[in-house]
């Protein structure tokens, strides 16, 4: 799933060259374990230098807060601003992980279906 864009931007009378954008879980209502967040640049105003890729990709920690310091854009709206995208994913394992998995599971269910037969009495 999927929220964008977020715009990101300063007021005009924010005087800092940098600007920081935070984001953290909620501490009250932790996010399950096997989900995976992300933010994405999707814009970078023009004009601004030093301003990451558009692409770039962060991982947002389930823990901690996730901070971007931001060449600052000023501006009185969101039109022209910075521009994320927050993405939530379900964890799927790798394909070795799923093989293994599978190959101890037939292992166990054929340990399970293995029975000797009855020793006869002499």
């Amino acid at each position: 799933m999927t929220w964008a864009p977020i715009h990101v931007w300063a007021i005009p009378t924010f005087a800092e060259d940098e600007m920081c954008f935070t984001i953290q879980a909620d501490s009250l209502f932790p996010p399950p374990a096997t989900r995976r967040y992300y933010l994405e640049l999707l814009y970078v105003p023009d004009g601004l230098v030093d301003a990451p890729a558009v692409g770039t990709r962060w991982g947002v920690p389930l823990e901690d807060p996730l901070t971007l310091t931001l060449p600052t854009y000023r501006a009185t709206s969101g039109e022209g601003a910075y521009r994320l995208a927050f993405t939530a994913t379900e964890e799927v394992p790798e394909p070795n992980s799923a093989i293994l998995l599978l190959s101890c599971a037939a292992i166990a269910l054929g340990r399970c279906r293995t029975r000797r037969a009855p020793a006869a009495d002499a």
